[in-house]
């Protein structure tokens, strides 16, 4: 008899959002808005309190780790979009077989 794994986590769907920048106003700014990208499938877990303290991040904002295939470049700051709504990568460390991300929800 096999046991069952319990909190296995199953890849989802993530979308990775593109910065488009809108004609400038009166005032020379811009409007910045966000299109959907590539879709890939990625490992999303949940990020503890202990281990945001122990990255040097708050503890009160929820926070994702996202581990993306190999080869999907991001930077702090860019936009992604899975669970049904967007989050901004904080942390981003990239490996020769995945890139992990440390997310947080885009207030609003």
């Amino acid at each position: 008899m096999t046991r069952p794994q319990l909190g296995r986590v199953l890849p989802e769907e993530v979308t990775l959002l593109q910065r488009v920048e809108g004609p400038a106003g009166e005032l020379g700014e811009s409007t910045v808005t966000y299109v959907a990208g590539p879709a890939c499938e990625a490992l999303v877990t949940p990020l503890t309190a202990e281990q945001a303290v122990k990255a040097g991040l708050t503890t009160h904002v929820a926070r994702w780790r996202v581990r993306l295939p190999g080869g999907v470049a991001l930077t702090p700051g860019d936009r992604l979009r899975f669970r049904g709504r967007d989050w901004v990568a904080v942390t981003v460390a990239l490996y020769r077989s995945y890139t992990r991300v440390i997310a947080e929800g885009v207030g609003g």
